[in-house]
């Protein structure tokens, strides 16, 4: 493996094995985990003892820049329990973590309205928290990522304009960067304005038909999306909604 910029190198304890990382970031580790290494997890007077604390490190990226993402550090067994003239061993593990974007689903931070005369479909890849101006636009496509911990939910609000029939079919799809050995790391789920959720629920790599009731000629709809696991996650995704493409959209860059 390639020794990145800024890179000392720390023999790995487990494997005996060199491996790479940066300086600072190991650092903020190790004094992290000697302040977690006690005689016992909720000891509320703990003594520090003399033992031995391995650490083993994993999911680190190859260089300092990956791709402009960020990485954190997992450490399990926080608190650690050192024994004298034992070894414990305490794994950091790198992922990636997104930015939280601040939105919830009392404020989404993308509003659109779908309508048959709107314009074209577009894409977006951040936050616009843009309530007062929805786009206004046939069809949408999101790209964004969320993790646990960051960021682990998004969330799309939109307007439907309805025609004459008594429901309005909508496709959505949802992509993701990362796919899980079993089921999906994440999912997206429509809901209407009073919170019921429509239809079923969409996971990576999976295209769905919604049919929204045309209630008083149009209606507002919430779009999460993420997971409500506790596990650690990190995934960016593309969820695409087509209103009003009638065939494939064609999504151009939003312009403000």
């Amino acid at each position: 493996m390639p020794r990145p910029p800024g890179a000392t190198d720390i023999l790995d304890p487990t494997v005996r094995t060199r491996s790479w990382t940066r300086r600072a970031t190991f650092a903020a580790d190790l004094l992290l985990l000697a302040a977690c290494a006690t005689t016992g997890a909720g000891d509320p007077d703990p003594t520090p003892v003399t033992g031995n604390l391995a650490v083993a490190i994993t999911g680190l990226p190859s260089g300092t820049d990956v791709d402009g993402l960020t990485y954190g550090g997992l450490i399990s067994l926080s608190p650690a329990l050192v024994l004298p003239e034992e070894t414990t061993l305490v794994t950091v593990t790198y992922q990636g973590v997104a930015f939280p974007d601040m939105d919830a689903a009392s404020n989404p931070g993308i509003h659109a309205q779908f309508r048959k005369t709107s314009g074209a479909p577009v894409w977006v890849d951040r936050m616009l928290f843009n309530a007062s101006t929805p786009i206004d636009t046939r069809g949408m496509q999101l790209r964004n990522d969320v993790s646990n911990p960051g960021d682990p939910f998004d969330f799309l609000a939109f307007r439907l304009v309805h025609g004459d029939s008594p429901t309005t079919r909508v496709t959505m799809s949802l992509e993701c960067g990362f796919e899980a050995e079993i089921g999906s790391v994440i999912d997206a789920v429509l809901t209407d304005s009073a919170g019921n959720k429509i239809g079923t629920d969409l996971s990576c790599g999976s295209t769905r038909n919604y049919s929204i009731p045309n209630v008083g000629g149009a209606g507002n709809c919430l779009v999460r999306i993420g997971s409500a696991s506790s596990m650690p996650f990190y995934t960016d995704y593309v969820l695409s909604i087509n209103a009003y493409c009638f065939q494939a959209c064609t999504y151009v860059p939003y312009e403000e």
